[in-house]
């Protein structure tokens, strides 16, 4: 099990669906690529947590929130672009990507 947590592929692997996950979310807003883009968003963040929970350094677990809200902004606003620029779109990643930098400037404080 370890050696699947700490493997570059995994950790690439679920940052890749993070950025897809909202980048899904954000493209289209209804019912199903919604419930989807989450679906893909929650199971690599999954990976994040028990990668955090397992890490005693708060440096590391610092940085890699806040690779983890970069992804998560970058997929929202690709998403939007995509899109077309629509107006749902563009505040839902606005939204977003607002709540994100907030926390990461709360997680500095710490």
């Amino acid at each position: 099990m370890s050696k699947l947590l700490y493997s570059r592929k995994t950790a690439y692997l679920a940052g890749a669906g993070v950025f897809i996950g909202m980048l899904i979310s954000v493209y289209n807003l209804t019912l199903q690529y919604v419930t989807a883009g989450l679906a893909v968003f929650l199971i690599s963040l999954l990976y994040f947590y028990i990668y955090i929970k397992s890490q005693d350094s708060l440096r590391e677990c610092k940085s890699v929130i806040h690779m983890v809200i970069l992804i998560t902004c970058l997929g929202s606003l690709s998403g939007t672009a995509l899109s077309g620029f629509t107006l749902t779109s563009a505040l839902t990643a606005t939204g977003i990507s607002s709540a994100l930098l907030i926390l990461a400037a709360l997680i500095e404080k710490v």
